[in-house]
């Protein structure tokens, strides 16, 4: 058996599910997302700075940058998309508004997110938590 800390570094204790996606006719996994990539995602998801030096989440690519990271192929374990624009380019509204909520709920983003779409943040990832 591997060590504790082995494992959290393989990524082995990251919660995932499966998840049905009808217009695919096919189930995929979505994973939760480590601390380093939830810094990031804010990080790389921001619009060029406005006025006050501080540039807001772009909340489309918010998204598909985390949907390129947690959505898994079922069979393979490998990411479904290489990139957030071949997700934005390629995926139908419906089907990527409703895995977006998903993974934000799983990943426990969800609140953070609604509420960084509608505030500045400085993307140091220290400030504030989510309370769930």
């Amino acid at each position: 058996m591997m060590a504790l800390r082995d494992r959290i570094l393989a990524g082995d204790l990251l919660k995932r599910k499966e998840v049905d996606v009808p217009e695919w006719d096919a189930t995929v996994v979505l994973r939760e997302i480590c601390a380093g990539e939830r810094v990031r995602l804010f990080r790389e998801s921001r619009e060029p700075a406005n006025g006050d030096g501080i540039g807001e989440i772009d909340h489309a690519r918010f998204c598909a940058a985390l949907l390129q990271l947690t959505l898994l192929d079922r069979d393979s374990g490998q990411p479904v998309f290489a990139s957030p624009d071949e997700i934005l380019n390629s995926v139908s509204d419906a089907v990527f508004n409703r895995l977006s909520s998903d993974s934000l709920v799983f990943s426990r983003l969800h609140a953070e997110a609604q509420e960084e779409a509608t505030k500045n943040f400085s993307g140091t990832g220290s400030e504030g938590s989510s309370s769930d």
